[in-house]
């Protein structure tokens, strides 16, 4: 009759409009699955006695030496070959050595901790830029999901992670609020990326400029090369 007919055309109507909110959850779920399956991965590997890739072993050795006060970057020899890469993650991978003892659990903890620093740096400044804290959380999950992307970098024993995560804790700052202090905090966030690792100097140059365009309509953001440099 028409009455039940009304109630099934409601119920359909209904169905649909909820659609689209189900299709958001749905598809966070899936993203969260990356985020548990990363962790999850890195948990297991984190105590693998063993290199997870060749760098590993060598890196212990940089880390042994600023543990035992000793150079990073003397000539080559058949004992010790330094990596060309700048010494920041080897410092701090060092005193966390001092902590939990010298190893690969300490390092691979370092570059964990990193990439979920990274990726809440994600979600913050996807939340800022589209005032939707949902993008932020897809934002932090899809850079979780690139694990298997990146050769499985974003939990070893590498500066890789710790370096990203500067790099945007930069970028952040230097478009959150345009002052002097969050330009400076930029700054200091950017040399200590290069000092992770010097591919920072690639995405430098950009901002550099940048600020130096826009250093007419906001003068205080000449504190960021100044920092910097």
């Amino acid at each position: 009759d028409s009455g039940s007919f009304g109630a099934m055309k409601a119920m359909i109507e209904k169905t649909v409009a909820a659609l689209p909110q189900v299709m958001k959850v749905a598809v966070l779920a899936g993203a969260l699955l990356y985020v548990a399956m990363f962790i999850g991965l890195a948990c297991l590997r984190m105590s693998y006695p063993h290199e997870l890739e060749w760098m590993e072993g060598g890196t212990i050795q940089h880390v042994q030496r600023v543990i035992d006060g000793q150079q990073l970057y003397v000539e080559p020899t058949l004992e010790f070959t330094p990596f060309i890469y700048t010494p920041l993650y080897f410092w701090v991978a060092a005193a966390a050595s001092k902590v939990l003892g010298l190893g690969f659990f300490a390092l691979r903890l370092v570059a964990f901790l990193a990439t979920m620093g990274g990726a809440a740096v994600i979600l913050l400044f996807v939340r800022r830029e589209t005032r939707s804290l949902y993008c932020g959380a897809l934002g932090a999950c899809l850079y979780l999901a690139t694990f298997p992307l990146t050769g499985g970098w974003l939990d070893i024993s590498r500066s890789d992670p710790l370096f990203i995560l500067l790099l945007l804790g930069c970028v952040y700052a230097l478009r959150s609020k345009p002052g002097l202090l969050s330009a400076a905090i930029a700054g200091v966030l950017l040399a200590l990326s290069f000092l992770a690792k010097q591919t920072a100097l690639m995405v430098a140059v950009p901002l550099v400029l940048y600020t130096l365009i826009s250093v007419r309509r906001n003068p205080r953001l000449l504190a960021f090369p100044v920092v910097f440099i």
